[in-house]
Order: C-alpha cells, then sequence, then structure tokens
C-alpha cells in the first residue's frame, strides 16, 4: 500500500501543471533579463521572452493590441531611447501562470527630440510554455512609483 501511495504522489508531482519551488525565481530571472534587454534596447533578446501572441494594454488608455516589436525596433532606429527603473514588484506563480505587478518610472527620448518622463503601474502575465516562462498580455497606466525597498 505503501508503495502504491508513493507511486501515486510520484505520479502527481510530475503532471503538468504543477508548481515548482523554482518557478518564482525563474520568472524573477526571465523578469530581469527582460529588463536588461529592453534598456539596453535589445529588441531580439526582449521579443524572445514574449509569446508569438502576446498583447498588451498600454498607458494611453488604448484599445488591445498584439506587441510591436518592429515598430520599437523602428524607433529605435530612428533615434529614439529610454532607460527604465523598477520598484516595488510582485510574483505570484498560479500554476503555469504567474502575475507580476510593479511599479516603473523612467526617460525616453522620441526620435523626433521630444522628451519625457513617465511613471506606471505594470501588471504582466507570464505562461509557462515548454518549458519556459513567456509573457502572455502586459498592462500598464500611468500611476505612482513606490521604490522596491518600499513596505506599502
Amino acid at each position: 500500500m505503501k508503495k502504491l501511495l508513493l507511486f501515486g504522489l510520484l505520479v502527481m508531482g510530475s503532471v503538468g501543471g504543477a508548481v515548482h519551488a523554482d518557478d518564482k525565481s525563474d520568472v524573477q530571472a526571465v523578469f530581469d533579463a527582460i529588463i536588461a534587454a529592453s534598456n539596453a534596447r535589445d529588441m531580439d533578446e526582449e521579443e524572445q521572452h514574449y509569446s508569438s501572441e502576446a498583447t498588451e494594454f498600454g498607458d494611453q488608455g488604448g484599445a488591445l493590441e498584439r506587441l510591436n516589436f518592429d515598430g520599437a525596433r523602428e524607433w529605435i532606429k530612428n533615434g529614439g531611447k529610454w532607460h527604465a527603473e523598477y520598484g516595488k514588484t510582485d510574483i505570484k506563480i498560479h500554476g503555469t501562470a504567474s502575475v507580476v505587478t510593479g511599479y516603473q518610472k523612467g526617460k525616453f527620448i522620441a526620435p523626433n527630440g521630444f522628451s519625457g518622463e513617465v511613471m506606471r503601474r505594470f501588471t504582466w502575465v507570464f505562461e509557462k510554455q515548454q518549458g519556459a516562462w513567456k509573457i502572455v498580455h502586459r498592462h500598464h497606466s500611468r500611476g505612482v512609483f513606490i521604490p522596491a525597498e518600499s513596505e506599502e
């Protein structure tokens, strides 16, 4: 009977969708890689961490849209630049999905020379696809910046 119970637990633990202790650290690593690639304006590196069907709601209040890495590449090619800092961030694992919420502030210079600063909140939804965590949706909205070390 003990062998049967042990076998059942082993099978249940290996079924897809099980939460693994390292999932949170894996999502954190992908999150960090996305930030590094974005700040380096390396769209090829950043894009590999997104599902090919990824969507977003931007902070301008527009309609749901597919992510446009080609548009970002063109913006960079024409002289656009940015740098973002991420503050307090929370990662929750829900089986093969993860929700990452947090705060961001950044500066940008558009190709036409217009520059500005932004502060916003974000929600990124990841899905574990063939063993890799990929963003399937992200949402940004204007908001405050709460530093990483804050207790708020």
